[in-house]
């Protein structure tokens, strides 16, 4: 006798004339509907959906699915035969050449206080991700004149050479530097520097909002507005297996990654385990967002500034609107003689004065409780700053007039308003990288001083801001 189990006779995947469209209604679907819906997976939900049947494997292969993936980084998947090879070659770093701008909380091992600025891409000639410093040089020069203005201080000439040194990349990624296995776990060697210098790169772990905190060493520092933060400081240099990202890639930045550095002399493997000076440099990038400059934010960008002794340093120099800044302290003033006019003159007197006197009227104004408003601005035939100003006494505020022809100029004049945060991405021994270098509170008419009419700056408008200043080794900053 022989006995049958007949527990599978009604599953329809028992039958051996059974095809995948039955298994998978998924399949049933048009090829182009089904590739609408393949379109919206990220890439690794997109190899996954490949492995699970010929059929999704072929559609999970298509070119139109992952040219838009890199078409942005590199034109053509040169020198591979799909987009999809290219992208597995450098999975999961093409987020450097995505990103491009990366700034370290380190120039080199041992140095906290300096930074460096990198630009990323990808070099399809040698089918690598490669990364090079930005430097600035301001050539030698004795074209130093006093400032009309206030003779005691010296301007000199700035016109800073700024470009790549394609010398030494600080990351070159070959795509047979990787090793088998999950690679967001790995540490890859790189191909840079002289001999004696080690570098491998590896990614971090991004730090959810909630789970930071007041003292938590992050980077970026909190003085520049981004979406996603790491650790930078660690006391095992990241070495633990809680200082790499999980297996499902969900909690690795792809806005932040790091390189760890060691030397290692004489001609010693490193197989013996001999690693003098070693460190780690954490890397971050700057969102578009911060330092591309718009019709609301043109002073936004990247700039080099004259630091004297230490040299040219690159800093971010945001631009916050008015609605941005409004917690940060913003002065509203009325800004234009023409306004007054519109508006009747009410509680205002028209004056002719220094600027040392309008200064003495502001406080004037508010050491009684009340506030003082300067309008427009012009000579006064003595060098300088004509205007009128208003007299708001306590409990009493600007009429609504007033307000809605504000309003109206800052319309007119979106860009020359709210507030100027200049960070400093490289840094010196006193101020080090990720801290303000000066701030104008408000670079519209609440915080103008006088409009220049020296030859050198005429015509440009003079606000109110603050410097930051330090000794060496940041000590007593302020």
């Amino acid at each position: 006798m022989t006995l049958q189990n007949d527990s599978n006779q009604n599953d329809p995947r028992a039958s051996p004339k059974n095809t995948q469209k039955d298994i998978f209604p998924l399949l049933n679907l048009p090829s182009e509907i089904l590739h609408h819906i393949l379109s919206f997976l990220p890439p690794t939900s997109l190899s996954h959906t490949s492995s699970t049947c010929t059929t999704l494997s072929k559609h999970c292969s298509s070119d139109l699915l992952w040219s838009p993936f890199l078409s942005h980084i590199t034109p053509t998947p040169a020198p591979y035969q799909s987009w999809k090879s290219l992208y597995a070659a450098h999975h999961p770093y093409w987020f450097l050449p995505a990103r491009k701008l990366f700034f370290s909380d380190k120039a080199t091992v041992g140095s906290p206080l300096l930074g460096q600025l990198i630009l990323a891409r990808y070099n399809p000639r040698t089918a690598a991700i490669e990364a090079y410093r930005l430097l600035a040089d301001q050539p030698a020069s004795d074209a130093i004149t006093h400032w009309p203005h206030n003779p005691d201080v010296l301007v000199s000439e700035f016109n800073p050479s700024v470009g790549l040194f394609l010398d030494d990349p600080v990351v070159r990624l070959e795509p047979g530097f990787y090793q088998p296995g999950n690679r967001v776990k790995q540490e890859i060697l790189l191909s840079r520097g002289p001999p004696a210098i080690r570098s491998r790169i590896f990614p971090a772990i991004r730090i959810p909002r909630e789970r930071q905190y007041g003292g938590m060493a992050l980077w970026p520092p909190a003085t520049i507005p981004v979406g996603e933060r790491v650790r930078n400081d660690s006391a095992t240099l990241f070495k633990g297996a809680d200082s790499k990202p999980g297996d499902a890639e969900g909690d690795m930045s792809t806005t932040a990654f790091r390189i760890r550095k060691w030397l290692v002399f004489g001609g010693m493997s490193e197989r013996l385990g001999v690693k003098m000076a070693e460190d780690v440099m954490t890397w971050a990038s700057l969102p578009e967002s911060v330092y591309v400059a718009t019709a609301r934010k043109p002073y936004q960008g990247i700039w080099v500034g004259d630091y004297n002794g230490h040299g040219c340093e690159f800093l971010v120099v945001i631009q916050r609107t008015p609605e941005e800044a409004a917690g940060m302290g913003r002065v509203r003033t009325i800004p234009d003689r023409r306004l007054l006019e519109r508006a009747g003159g009410a509680h205002m007197g028209a004056v002719v004065s220094t600027e040392t006197w309008l200064q003495e009227m502001r406080e004037e104004a508010q050491g009684g409780g009340g506030q003082a408003w300067v309008l427009g601005e012009g000579e006064d035939g003595i060098g300088g700053t004509a205007g009128i100003v208003s007299f708001v006494p306590p409990g009493e505020s600007l009429l609504p007039e007033m307000g809605d022809l504000l309003e109206d100029w800052e319309r007119e004049n979106p860009g020359e308003v709210g507030r100027l945060d200049a960070i400093k991405l490289t840094g010196d021994a006193n101020i080090p990288r990720g801290e303000p270098s000066w701030i104008a509170e408000d670079i519209g008419w609440g915080g103008l001083l006088r409009v220049a009419d020296e030859k050198m700056f005429r015509g440009a408008r003079v606000v109110k801001s603050a410097g930051h200043i330090a000794g060496r080794g940041f000590a007593s900053g302020e």
